[in-house]
């Protein structure tokens, strides 16, 4: 196994059509363990780092989920694990 650190732009969901998030930083660095041959095939595009409006509204600070993240991977962590935001309107 080898360790491999990709950074991935975070994603907020569920947010109103007229309201837009801002976040510093803008991207999370995600590091994990693979296997060799397998980490020359995996980019950031694998990865999708996710704060929700509903739960940012909710709790005042944005929470971060990696939603979705390719197999084969182990020991995944992301850093930094929370970011200042700004809720832009349209």
């Amino acid at each position: 196994y080898m360790e491999k650190s990709l950074d991935v732009p975070i994603i907020g969901v569920n947010f109103p059509t007229d309201k837009s998030l801002k976040t510093f930083p803008s991207k999370v660095t995600v590091t994990f363990q693979t296997g060799l041959l397998q980490s020359k095939h995996i980019t950031s595009a694998d990865f999708k780092v996710i704060t929700d409006y509903n739960e940012l509204m909710k709790e005042g600070r944005v929470i971060l989920h990696i939603q979705s993240e390719p197999r084969g991977i182990k020991n995944l962590r992301m850093s930094p694990e929370s970011v200042d935001f700004l809720i832009e309107t349209k």
